[in-house]
């Protein structure tokens, strides 16, 4: 949250993250050893993080407009990079989102 005034609350998000390939999903192997189990001499361990490496950065910009109690209206501008040793994209885009809450249940 960047400036609060009245009604109106601007925003800023970052975010950059660098993913390898063998991550928590991954199956665990043991790439030192081979068929036999018997560890293979000069082994080297991959880089960390492990290639391929995907890097994504995002950025949105934007402002949550109050309307009565329980309403809001966000505007934002968002940009998305998503760039690999493969290829590259990116993506620019407006927002509107429009939400709200009830109390359904009053306890």
């Amino acid at each position: 949250q960047i400036i609060k005034q009245g009604q109106v609350k601007t925003f800023l998000d970052l975010s950059y993250l660098i993913d390898g390939n063998n991550g928590l999903e991954t199956l665990f192997d043991n790439p030192w050893e081979n068929e036999n189990g018997e560890i293979i001499e000069g082994y080297k361990p991959p880089a960390h993080p492990t290639p391929p490496i995907t890097k994504i950065a995002e950025a949105e910009i934007g402002a949550e407009i109050s309307i009565g109690t329980s309403t809001y209206v966000t505007i934002s501008s968002r940009y998305y990079r998503l760039s690999s040793s493969e290829n590259s994209s990116s993506n620019l885009g407006l927002g509107l989102r429009i939400w709200s809450y009830f109390n359904l249940l009053n306890i």
